[in-house]
């Protein structure tokens, strides 16, 4: 059993990667599959003519051109073959070659020519501009490290694309790999603790039946579905164009999350049992010949990825950009399915191990089961914190460490009088602890879960002013007056990275010095609504927290933007890059 789960995982990884390969390896550069010149025809006017490339295709209604003013300029197309296109639906296309022709009193200054295909069952390519000089007849490369931010006003550098550079430099296969090795790498994180304590549960009602071999068995099925899911986002991304990474930064999530676990640390005390009704775990044991503890696994996989998936910041949002941008739902659907089992990948060996090495039964189990559960209810305080008042979640979990201590202390089953010493001074240190957290947190300390530093002198906010902006044209109006570099940072109330930055570095009193010369303007997501999604749109931004940084020219400057919770050493690194860009 576990050797064909373990197949069938592995095949499905390699069938998506295979496929988003092959999607993309015909033509990775527009510039080259659909290649552009530009003559002068009799009358005066300007023929533009394309080549084709084999196995892909231009869609006549996404050709058009611009003016120096930036006034539309009319293009006068041949008609194309009717295509029921997966994109866009039914629309005409053209393959091989084509020409569009711009009118002789058109035909005067600079131009630009925007155009947009996609390969016949592979990726949709992003729209491409070109410059044209009427004089000279040149057209420029599309300079793919500049692109403009959907005709916002702003120039995107491109350092934003991780998966853009993986693909060029590795190739989608390996891209898809090192999505595997982003998940192995944020598998201890602690939205992904909620894992082990599931699973520990599933292995928990084997009882005398638990081996190496079945633990494997349920932690790939697990794994499996939770990967699948995981997947499914990606593909959905792909096929929708919209960035889901949005829907999963919401105070919503927040309160769902803080609910599963929850639920899950009830669990874990015993409340009630992880599985399915035993209807449903009777008909899947029937039809493939195993306990329904399989069933039980694969639908607890594909649920969790609820709790886990709002936690994954750079790799996620650099996925599902890539995927909204180029309509390549393989290449999401790959991505995520590696990500995610990267992510279980510890959680496999944890089972497989557990199963071989651990006692089958016995009150071990319980104790770890329950000492889970309070790693729960830490939980619910993390997941909490930006829905409450601040102090309120750090009180939280105070109360949580307390109750441990006293668990731990005072009623966990150990025999060996070692174990037992060790168990009363560790639940004696947890008890301590919590409660200085408690206190701290009552007394409004500014570091609570730090309580020793009750006892020093809270730090002065440091200097740096910064301005709020809420849509595309403040932020541009912001920009533009300013007289040098100025960083974009989008936060919201309901983000928890957002939270411990606001609390940690923007009141670090070094912070002022890391941005000098810089000016710093904060996008409030908080109510989230068209401006602030469109303002995203416009900046490349997957969700909060996100640093990016502009000269007044409303150009990105390259290497310095920040996904992810920021530190001091990171903003100081961007921001002497950006003033060192300043010209």
């Amino acid at each position: 059993m576990p050797a064909r789960i373990l197949a069938a995982a592995l095949a499905l990884l390699l069938a998506s990667a295979g496929s988003a390969g092959g999607a993309f390896a015909s033509s990775a550069d527009p510039a080259e599959a659909f290649h552009m010149t530009a003559m002068r025809t009799a009358d005066g006017g300007i023929s533009l003519s394309w080549d084709i490339s084999d196995g892909t295709y231009l869609y006549r209604d996404h050709m058009s051109a611009k003016s120096e003013d930036g006034d539309q300029v009319p293009l006068e197309t041949p008609p194309g073959t009717v295509k029921d296109d997966p994109n866009f639906g039914r629309t005409e296309t053209y393959t091989g070659h084509v020409e569009a022709l711009v009118a002789a009193r058109y035909a005067i200054g600079a131009l630009s020519v925007t155009y947009q295909g996609c390969e016949e069952g592979g990726i949709c390519f992003p729209p491409t501009t070109v410059s044209l000089n009427t004089e000279t007849m040149e057209v420029s490369s599309p300079d793919d490290s500049a692109p403009p931010a959907a005709d916002s006003g702003f120039v995107l550098s491109g350092d934003h694309g991780l998966v853009e550079g993986l693909i060029g430099s590795y190739g989608m296969p390996l891209a898809v790999l090192a999505f595997f090795v982003f998940g192995i790498l944020i598998a201890f994180t602690p939205c992904v603790l909620p894992m082990y304590p599931i699973v520990a549960g599933i292995l928990a009602h084997e009882g005398e039946s638990l081996t190496a071999r079945r633990g494997l068995a349920l932690s790939l099925v697990y794994s499996f579905f939770l990967s699948s899911a995981f997947g499914a986002v990606g593909a959905v991304a792909g096929w929708s164009g919209e960035n889901l990474q949005e829907a999963l930064h919401s105070p919503a999530v927040n309160v769902i999350a803080a609910a599963a676990f929850g639920l899950l640390s009830l669990s874990m005390f015993g409340l009630y049992e992880l599985q399915l009704p035993a209807g449903w775990t009777s008909r899947f044991s029937k039809r493939a010949g195993a306990r329904g503890s399989y069933a039980s696994a694969a639908a607890l996989g594909f649920s969790s990825a609820l709790i886990v998936g709002p936690c994954v910041t750079a790799p996620l949002a650099a996925s599902l950009l890539y995927v909204v941008k180029t309509g390549n739902a393989a290449f999401g659907a790959a991505s995520l399915f590696a990500l995610g089992f990267g992510k279980c990948a510890p959680l496999i060996v944890f089972a497989t191990i557990g199963g071989r090495a651990l006692p089958h039964s016995g009150q071990w189990m319980e104790n770890v089961k329950q000492l889970f559960g309070f790693a729960m209810l830490g939980g619910v305080a993390w997941m909490a914190a930006p829905l409450l008042p601040q102090g309120a979640a750090e009180g939280l979990a105070g109360a949580v460490a307390m109750g441990a201590g006293i668990y731990v202390a005072a009623h966990m089953a150990v025999t060996r009088a070692a174990a037992k010493k060790a168990a009363v001074a560790v639940g004696t240190a947890a008890f301590v602890y919590g409660t200085a957290v408690l206190a701290a947190s009552a007394a409004g300390a500014w570091r609570p879960l730090e309580p020793w530093t009750a006892l020093e002198r809270r730090p002065e906010a440091p200097e740096v002013a910064y301005s709020y902006v809420t849509n595309v044209e403040g932020a541009k109006s912001v920009i533009s007056a300013s007289d040098r570099p100025t960083m974009v940072y989008f936060t919201a109330n309901w983000c928890v990275e957002c939270m411990v930055a606001e609390r940690s570095v923007w009141m670090d009193p070094s912070l002022g010095e890391a941005l000098k010369g810089i000016r710093v303007v904060k996008v409030d997501l908080s109510d989230y609504g068209p401006s602030g999604s469109a303002l995203m749109k416009a900046m490349a931004v997957a969700g909060p927290p996100t640093s990016v940084f502009f000269e007044p020219n409303l150009h990105e400057i390259l290497n310095t933007r920040i996904v992810g919770a920021p530190t001091i050493a990171a903003l100081a690194a961007s921001a002497s890059t950006a003033r060192n860009a300043e010209h």
